[in-house]
């Protein structure tokens, strides 16, 4: 993953996207550091791939904590689990913890919007948070 080289066309960011969700439950708000490559792949987007600053600072990001050790906690299932949930108008995201004098992530999920879903009301987007 660390050699994996900067993507050029709309294939190779998809390609690139496609091998990382894998690992989105381990990365906290993935989906807002994916989310310049992923804005980089509707059919209207007519600008060049990574010639901005800003997808290239993404595609590194995104790089850097994939092959990063995850902080996620193993799940001790005599401990309660709190469920945690947030959202943007861009994306949700949810996150299952365990107290045991600190909070520990035991697992994430974050995911971004479709246009569609943006003009949801706040009832909403937390139910899709638990979905």
């Amino acid at each position: 993953m660390k050699s994996f080289p900067e993507p050029t066309t709309k294939n190779e960011v998809r390609s690139f996207l496609g091998i990382t969700v894998y690992y989105q439950k381990f990365v906290h708000n993935f989906y807002l550091v994916a989310l310049l490559l992923t804005d980089l792949l509707p059919k209207r987007n007519t600008s060049h791939f990574m010639l901005f600053q800003k997808p290239r600072i993404a595609f590194k990001a995104l790089k850097t904590v994939i092959t990063t050790a995850p902080v996620l906690s193993s799940a001790d299932f005599v401990k309660e689990f709190v469920p945690q949930t947030d959202a943007l108008n861009t994306g949700i995201r949810a996150v299952l913890t365990q107290c045991n004098g600190e909070e520990h992530p035991i697992t994430n999920k974050s995911k971004k919007l479709l246009p569609v879903k943006q003009c949801y009301l706040t009832l909403e987007f937390e139910a899709l948070e638990l979905k």
